[in-house]
């Protein structure tokens, strides 16, 4: 399934890398991770972001997402299916798919994010790779999932089965507001769009919508692991110093799209 990132050729498991049959060579980390990025500067997420979203979602907020990404898995009634986890960050969902489900892969272009997610999951084979050129097999892959994380549509379709679905997550328009009405003086509503393309049909859109209390000691973290923090005057993420604790929107779409 795991193909070389010079030659495109099946790349085997020997010994301490991962070898193909051209002898281009790759070796396991000694946190279990393989880089496979030609490119070996620095990408994706900083270790600030990383450390923040684990140690969020470590306290268990998204578990709800989590578990209902994990029920539409179950509902393809696939056997066994083959996934493949893109842009997997510190792998907290790949994790908990694979306790049901135990043959997933994980691959973030973030060489940090891949780093703590194989020394937290020892049992799951991460890769540092870039979702623009997945190090995957022509048609390989039952279900791809996406959660949160950018998707090139022509690498999705072809690594995907002939009766692949790719499960795609979003944040819609409420996510998160309470935060943004504290930290923007102008609040901006963002809605992704759902991917149109003839190639793939949308099976199904639902809306995850729900609400929770979180106390400051998590709050710093929460708006650390997003964007917002990096896009915000300093002065206006001193607030959050102030506020005890915060009713936080949490707003999903839960996109499935079938290979036709």
């Amino acid at each position: 399934m795991i193909i070389c990132p010079n030659c495109k050729e099946k790349l085997q498991k020997i010994n301490k890398s991962y070898q193909c049959i051209n002898k281009h060579s790759f070796d396991i980390a000694k946190e279990g991770y393989v880089n496979l990025l030609l490119n070996k500067r620095h990408s994706g997420d900083n270790k600030l972001m990383i450390r923040a979203r684990k140690e969020f979602l470590e306290k268990g907020y998204f578990k709800v997402l989590a578990n209902q990404i994990l029920k539409h898995i179950i509902d393809t009634n696939l056997n066994n299916p083959s996934i493949l986890d893109i842009g997997c960050a510190d792998g907290y969902y790949t994790n908990i798919i694979n306790k049901k489900i135990p043959n997933i892969l994980g691959i973030d272009i973030s060489k940090e994010a891949i780093k703590l997610a194989a020394k937290a999951y020892r049992d799951i084979e991460f890769f540092v790779a870039s979702s623009k050129e997945l190090p995957v097999s022509n048609s390989s892959t039952n279900i791809i999932l996406s959660v949160f994380s950018p998707v090139f549509v022509d690498e999705i379709i072809r690594v995907l089965k002939d009766d692949g679905i790719l499960i795609k997550v979003t944040p819609n328009s409420n996510h998160l507001i309470e935060l943004k009405e504290i930290v923007y003086e102008n609040v901006y509503y963002t809605k992704e769009k759902l991917i149109e393309d003839d190639r793939l049909l949308l099976v199904s859109s639902n809306d995850l919508t729900y609400s929770l209390n979180i106390p400051n000691s998590d709050l710093r973290n929460l708006i650390t692991m997003t964007p917002y923090y990096y896009k915000t005057n300093p002065k206006d993420l001193k607030v959050l110093e102030m506020i005890e604790t915060l009713d936080i929107t949490f707003d999903f779409c839960i996109s499935i799209y079938k290979l036709i």
